[in-house]
């Protein structure tokens, strides 16, 4: 699932050539909260892994949003850990200026991989969000 259309259209054309995800869903921002619940029939089907791999943005919001789906609807949906690394790269490449820290229950990094919390908690404490538009066609190819 990708939370906007910009990088869903990125991930459904890198997925024709490579194959990866059984599909690629568009989860609108934080509608896909309130649609999660229709996806319990379709992990149900013959032949699904029932895995649901989610890519945001990498800042508060971002992460609430599977955070809260998966809670409220008991589906376990897991950060794509291929594409946060890949982001966090891309955002170690683009200098942004020190912002006011980001207001954020620590609890949510949780979310992610341990191993990527603590560059996560840095940007955040940095005020800096790093948009999943950063991650390109090109950078997947």
């Amino acid at each position: 699932v990708v939370e906007n259309h910009t990088t869903f259209d990125t991930l459904c054309r890198w997925n024709e050539q490579c194959r990866r995800y059984a599909a690629v869903a568009f989860g609108a921002g934080a509608a896909f909260i309130a649609t999660c619940e229709s996806l319990r029939l379709h992990l149900a089907a013959t032949g699904c892994t029932g895995q649901v791999s989610y890519f945001g943005d990498l800042d508060p919001k971002g992460l609430w949003i599977p955070a809260r789906a998966s809670r409220d609807c008991g589906i376990e949906v897991s950060p794509d850990e291929t594409l946060y690394t890949l982001l966090l790269a891309k955002g170690r490449k683009h200098r942004a200026l020190p912002r006011e820290p980001f207001s954020f229950e620590p609890g949510l990094l949780d979310w992610l991989p341990a191993s990527l919390r603590d560059e996560t908690r840095r940007h955040f404490n940095n005020g800096q969000r790093l948009p999943q538009e950063l991650v390109t066609l090109p950078d997947l190819l």
